[in-house]
């Protein structure tokens, strides 16, 4: 009997995905403890997975962030900037409803 095999990918690389040095791994955590809120479950400002590693920078990865953040920080990789948007939007909306209302339908 033939044994079948599955095939591979186009493109695929049958070599390991990258993973962070012990240094950048470091590097995450203290930027992490300076920029994660833990009590509120988000970064401060406008920090994300992405920014924390492109200030580390030396080709780290904001996957790496992330997991790192996941399992050693909170789920959310959300931020204060997010959440003032989002006040921003519904406080606009409200208005928006407000005036539209005042405005009424059109007399035909």
């Amino acid at each position: 009997m033939a044994s079948k095999s599955t095939p591979t990918p186009k493109g695929a690389s049958e070599q390991p995905l990258r993973q962070p040095s012990q240094d950048q791994r470091g590097d995450i955590i203290e930027m992490l403890v300076t920029c994660y809120d833990r009590k509120a479950k988000r970064y401060t400002g406008a920090e994300t997975d992405k920014t924390v590693a492109d200030t580390i920078g030396g080709g780290c990865m904001p996957g790496w962030v992330a997991e790192i953040r996941e399992r050693d920080f909170g789920p959310s990789g959300g931020n204060e900037e997010i959440e003032a948007l989002r006040t921003e939007i519904a406080a606009l909306s409200a208005r928006l409803d407000r005036v539209c209302a005042a405005v009424g339908p059109r007399a035909r």
